[in-house]
């Protein structure tokens, strides 16, 4: 518990400091983390006596759907509006209360929720997590992300924060993408300012499209029909996948290009992912079905898929996978599985933004990343390799730290590197053993 409120109070300190206008001295930072570490035991307290006391709000079709609720018709609070009304914050409750009380803490931005939390002493994900997450199961729409902003978990994987867009639009295509590849990266960047100002998915859009974690060998859909189940078979090259796609795949594509919109579609896909505790993402692929009786037929047809992969708590971008396909006018009719694009890391919580881009004919029908996992075998703190950290791993800290070299173990922040930023947190570790 001690290493992991050292590392959530420093994720705490960063954000609060981030949100000021200017960079604090080292004083300023030394008493806002005093402040923090006081209001995050007190907040820790509270939490555990609003669990013991065990009166909890009653959705009584407030929404059909189980959601949270912020504060019930009997006045009783949700344990986020208890903390805040611990902090005498009762009119930034009620205003919340007023505005959607229905609320996920997790998909606020800004607001009276987001300010309070910068004193709390406790990061957004913690006070997440307060909330109860009422997962969902099976092949869920696009629209239940964006009205409850659920999590959806299975096989190990808990899928959360799902956003979605897309739109068409025209480009000026090459001659021939085989000839010219690069001209995609163009049309690419051309699509992502078209994303910024037109989104296809709030127009309906979005209410046949679904998402899905799955296990390698099961199908999308359950489906016994003959016809239908061959379009939503996963490619299966790693053990887990989280499919998007439409709910129904036979009929439907998922993005296309040449309609009377224009001759590119776009379509991004942002959502955050956990693996079980006590275990790493150890490997990611990104793979597509596509359609290829019309996508391949003419040089000025083209198909782009790109993952960037970022740690779940921080823009720190990762890694990124990249598959491209241009006109073929030889390849055969059908549906087919692109080549993955794979890498390694050792993770356990990511977000990814995917995009899928066609210019010219043809059409997507669905986007899987897949998942390898592996249990962690990272000992953070523990620099002797001894299998315990203890004040022998000290003198083994200090000279990795000053020479800027990388050990895994002394990582304890998680964040690649080995620097000022992992002290606090092995000193955390260190104390809670």
């Amino acid at each position: 518990m001690g290493a992991k409120n050292a590392s959530s109070l420093m994720t705490a300190l960063k954000r609060a400091e981030a949100s000021d206008t200017k960079p604090w001295t080292e004083d300023e930072r030394r008493a806002a983390l005093i402040y923090l570490a006081h209001n995050r035991r007190q907040q820790i307290k509270r939490i555990r006596d609003y669990m013991n006391r065990g009166r909890f709000p009653l959705n009584e079709g407030q929404s059909p759907d189980a959601v949270p609720v912020f504060v019930d018709r009997h006045d009783t609070r949700c344990a986020v509006a208890h903390l805040m009304h611990s902090d005498g914050k009762d009119t930034e409750v009620a205003q919340i209360v007023n505005a959607n009380n229905l609320v996920r803490v997790g998909s606020v931005h800004d607001g009276d929720i987001v300010q309070w939390i910068r004193t709390s002493g406790l990061t957004q994900e913690e006070v997440a997590m307060v909330q109860p997450a009422y997962p969902i199961s099976s092949l869920s729409t696009f629209q239940s992300f964006l009205n409850q902003s659920p999590e959806l978990q299975s096989n190990g994987l808990t899928l959360s924060d799902v956003s979605v867009r897309a739109t068409r639009f025209a480009a000026t295509l090459p001659t021939s993408f085989a000839t010219d590849p690069s001209a995609i990266d163009d049309i690419f960047v051309q699509g992502l300012v078209e994303l910024s100002i037109n989104d296809l998915l709030g127009t309906g859009y979005r209410s046949s499209r679904g998402v899905k974690i799955g296990a390698s060998g099961t199908p999308v859909d359950d489906s016994d029909d003959m016809y239908h189940t061959p379009f939503v078979h996963p490619p299966g090259n790693l053990d887990t996948w989280v499919y998007f796609g439409p709910g129904d795949a036979l009929y439907s594509g998922f993005i296309g290009g040449a309609t009377a919109s224009g001759n590119v579609g776009i379509i991004e896909i942002d959502y955050k992912i956990r693996s079980d505790v006590g275990s790493n993402f150890s490997r990611i692929a990104l793979s597509s079905h596509h359609h290829e009786n019309t996508v391949y037929n003419q040089e000025q047809d083209a198909l782009l898929f790109l993952s960037e992969i970022y740690r779940g708590d921080s823009n720190v971008l990762l890694e990124e996978l990249q598959l491209f396909k241009a006109g073929d006018p030889q390849s055969a009719h059908g549906t087919a599985v692109f080549e993955n694009a794979t890498t390694s890391l050792s993770k356990d919580f990511l977000r990814i933004k995917t995009y899928g881009l066609v210019a010219g004919d043809g059409y997507i029908h669905s986007i899987f990343n897949e998942f390898d996992t592996v249990s962690s075998s990272v000992l953070r703190g523990d620099l002797n390799l001894d299998g315990a950290v203890t004040f022998a791993d000290i003198p083994l800290f200090i000279p990795v730290l000053q020479a800027g070299l990388f050990q895994a173990e002394g990582d304890c922040d998680e964040d690649g590197d080995v620097d000022f930023f992992d002290i606090p947190y092995f000193i955390g570790i260190l104390q809670t053993q």
